[in-house]
Protein backbone atom coordinates (compact mmCIF):
# COMPACT_ATOMS: atom_id res chain seq x y z
CA UNK A 1 0.00 0.00 0.00
CA UNK A 2 1.72 3.35 -0.74
CA UNK A 3 0.42 6.12 1.24
CA UNK A 4 0.96 9.79 -0.24
CA UNK A 5 1.73 12.78 1.35
CA UNK A 6 1.66 15.82 -0.20
CA UNK A 7 5.79 16.35 -0.67
CA UNK A 8 6.79 12.14 -0.56
CA UNK A 9 5.27 8.64 -0.48
CA UNK A 10 6.08 5.41 1.45
CA UNK A 11 4.88 2.15 0.89
CA UNK A 12 3.51 -0.17 3.91
CA UNK A 13 2.99 -3.72 4.49
CA UNK A 14 -0.89 -4.48 5.26
CA UNK A 15 -2.25 -8.08 6.67
CA UNK A 16 -5.45 -7.93 4.92
CA UNK A 17 -6.31 -11.30 6.64
CA UNK A 18 -5.85 -9.96 10.24
CA UNK A 19 -6.99 -6.06 9.26
CA UNK A 20 -3.74 -4.88 10.78
CA UNK A 21 -0.52 -2.40 9.48
CA UNK A 22 2.58 -4.31 9.80
CA UNK A 23 4.62 -1.45 9.22
CA UNK A 24 6.01 1.03 6.43
CA UNK A 25 8.55 -0.40 4.08
CA UNK A 26 10.19 2.35 2.77
CA UNK A 27 11.59 5.05 4.42
CA UNK A 28 12.70 7.84 2.20
CA UNK A 29 11.78 12.10 1.78
CA UNK A 30 11.23 11.01 -2.01
CA UNK A 31 7.98 8.99 -3.36
CA UNK A 32 8.10 4.81 -3.65
CA UNK A 33 5.59 3.10 -5.59
CA UNK A 34 4.34 0.42 -7.80
CA UNK A 35 5.71 -2.64 -5.52
CA UNK A 36 5.76 -5.88 -7.26
CA UNK A 37 6.57 -8.96 -5.23
CA UNK A 38 9.29 -11.37 -6.06
CA UNK A 39 7.83 -14.95 -6.85
CA UNK A 40 8.91 -16.61 -3.28
CA UNK A 41 7.36 -13.50 -1.44
CA UNK A 42 10.85 -12.74 0.00
CA UNK A 43 11.26 -9.78 -1.79
CA UNK A 44 9.72 -6.12 -3.26
CA UNK A 45 10.82 -4.70 -6.39
CA UNK A 46 9.64 -1.02 -6.31
CA UNK A 47 10.32 2.79 -8.05
CA UNK A 48 11.55 5.42 -6.37
CA UNK A 49 12.69 9.26 -7.48
CA UNK A 50 15.15 9.23 -4.45
CA UNK A 51 17.48 10.50 -7.03
CA UNK A 52 15.63 12.60 -9.46
CA UNK A 53 13.34 9.84 -11.63
CA UNK A 54 11.56 6.90 -10.96
CA UNK A 55 14.14 4.50 -10.81
CA UNK A 56 14.05 0.62 -9.56
CA UNK A 57 15.10 -1.01 -6.14
CA UNK A 58 14.89 -4.05 -4.49
CA UNK A 59 14.39 -4.82 -0.80
CA UNK A 60 14.31 -8.02 1.46
CA UNK A 61 10.24 -8.04 2.83
CA UNK A 62 11.73 -9.30 5.94
CA UNK A 63 13.63 -5.83 6.48
CA UNK A 64 16.58 -7.20 7.24
CA UNK A 65 18.93 -5.41 4.35
CA UNK A 66 18.22 -1.75 3.09
CA UNK A 67 17.00 -1.12 -0.49
CA UNK A 68 19.38 -1.65 -2.99
CA UNK A 69 19.02 0.11 -6.70
CA UNK A 70 18.20 -2.29 -9.30
CA UNK A 71 17.97 -0.38 -12.29
CA UNK A 72 18.95 3.70 -12.38
CA UNK A 73 17.24 5.50 -14.88
CA UNK A 74 17.90 8.68 -16.35
CA UNK A 75 13.98 8.67 -17.35
CA UNK A 76 11.12 7.14 -15.54
CA UNK A 77 10.62 3.71 -14.81
CA UNK A 78 8.69 1.19 -13.00
CA UNK A 79 8.46 -2.53 -12.43
CA UNK A 80 4.99 -3.96 -13.49
CA UNK A 81 6.05 -7.79 -13.32
CA UNK A 82 8.13 -10.35 -12.07
CA UNK A 83 7.96 -14.07 -13.69
CA UNK A 84 6.89 -16.88 -12.04
CA UNK A 85 10.36 -18.87 -12.22
CA UNK A 86 12.12 -15.75 -10.80
CA UNK A 87 14.02 -14.85 -13.63
CA UNK A 88 12.77 -11.71 -15.69
CA UNK A 89 11.62 -8.26 -14.81
CA UNK A 90 9.00 -6.70 -16.76
CA UNK A 91 9.01 -3.05 -15.99
CA UNK A 92 7.70 0.37 -18.66
CA UNK A 93 10.50 2.82 -19.56
CA UNK A 94 9.34 6.23 -20.26
CA UNK A 95 11.95 8.03 -23.33
CA UNK A 96 11.21 11.12 -25.17
CA UNK A 97 11.41 9.46 -28.39
CA UNK A 98 9.26 6.65 -27.94
CA UNK A 99 7.16 7.93 -24.69
CA UNK A 100 6.76 4.64 -22.69
CA UNK A 101 7.76 1.38 -24.25
CA UNK A 102 7.84 -1.87 -22.19
CA UNK A 103 11.17 -3.40 -20.96
CA UNK A 104 12.69 -7.00 -19.88
CA UNK A 105 15.53 -7.22 -17.45
CA UNK A 106 17.32 -10.26 -15.58
CA UNK A 107 16.10 -10.52 -12.35
CA UNK A 108 19.70 -11.17 -11.07
CA UNK A 109 20.68 -7.24 -11.71
CA UNK A 110 23.49 -8.83 -14.14
CA UNK A 111 22.68 -8.29 -17.73
CA UNK A 112 21.75 -5.74 -19.84
CA UNK A 113 18.07 -4.64 -19.95
CA UNK A 114 16.07 -5.10 -23.21
CA UNK A 115 13.23 -3.36 -25.53
CA UNK A 116 10.95 -5.19 -25.55
CA UNK A 117 7.81 -3.29 -27.14
CA UNK A 118 8.70 0.28 -27.80
CA UNK A 119 7.18 1.83 -30.58
CA UNK A 120 5.86 5.74 -31.08
CA UNK A 121 3.05 5.09 -28.98
CA UNK A 122 2.61 4.27 -24.87
CA UNK A 123 2.94 0.81 -24.22
CA UNK A 124 2.47 0.10 -20.52
CA UNK A 125 1.70 -2.11 -17.74
CA UNK A 126 3.50 -5.48 -19.23
CA UNK A 127 2.49 -8.33 -17.48
CA UNK A 128 3.30 -12.08 -18.50
CA UNK A 129 1.07 -15.04 -18.41
CA UNK A 130 1.13 -17.45 -15.52
CA UNK A 131 3.44 -19.69 -17.77
CA UNK A 132 5.37 -17.12 -19.37
CA UNK A 133 5.28 -17.45 -22.30
CA UNK A 134 2.50 -14.58 -23.37
CA UNK A 135 2.73 -10.83 -22.43
CA UNK A 136 -0.16 -8.28 -21.79
CA UNK A 137 0.21 -5.05 -21.86
CA UNK A 138 -2.44 -1.51 -22.19
CA UNK A 139 -1.12 -0.06 -25.58
CA UNK A 140 -2.48 3.55 -26.10
CA UNK A 141 -3.12 3.32 -29.77
CA UNK A 142 -4.70 7.25 -31.18
CA UNK A 143 -5.94 6.85 -34.96
CA UNK A 144 -8.47 9.62 -36.23
CA UNK A 145 -11.57 8.59 -37.82
CA UNK A 146 -9.29 4.75 -38.67
CA UNK A 147 -10.55 1.93 -37.34
CA UNK A 148 -7.92 -0.04 -35.44
CA UNK A 149 -9.03 -3.61 -36.30
CA UNK A 150 -6.24 -6.43 -36.13
CA UNK A 151 -3.15 -5.63 -34.01
CA UNK A 152 0.24 -7.36 -35.89
CA UNK A 153 2.91 -8.59 -33.27
CA UNK A 154 5.47 -10.11 -35.19
CA UNK A 155 8.11 -9.68 -32.76
CA UNK A 156 5.57 -12.02 -30.45
CA UNK A 157 4.43 -14.79 -33.02
CA UNK A 158 4.31 -13.47 -36.46
CA UNK A 159 0.68 -14.20 -35.46
CA UNK A 160 -2.13 -11.00 -35.96
CA UNK A 161 -4.57 -10.82 -32.73
CA UNK A 162 -7.51 -9.34 -32.34
CA UNK A 163 -7.99 -6.56 -29.97
CA UNK A 164 -9.59 -7.68 -26.41
CA UNK A 165 -11.20 -4.94 -24.81
CA UNK A 166 -13.68 -2.49 -26.27
CA UNK A 167 -13.59 1.13 -27.51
Amino acid sequence: VGAYPAASSDLWMIDVMRDSIIGRFTFTQSNSNYPVWSPDSRELLFSSNQDGFLSMYRKPVSGAAEERPFIKASANNYPTDWSRDGRTIVFTAVAPSTQADIWTAPATGDGKPAAFLATSFNEFGGRLSPDGRIPASTTAFFFVGASLGNISLPWLTGQAFDRISPR
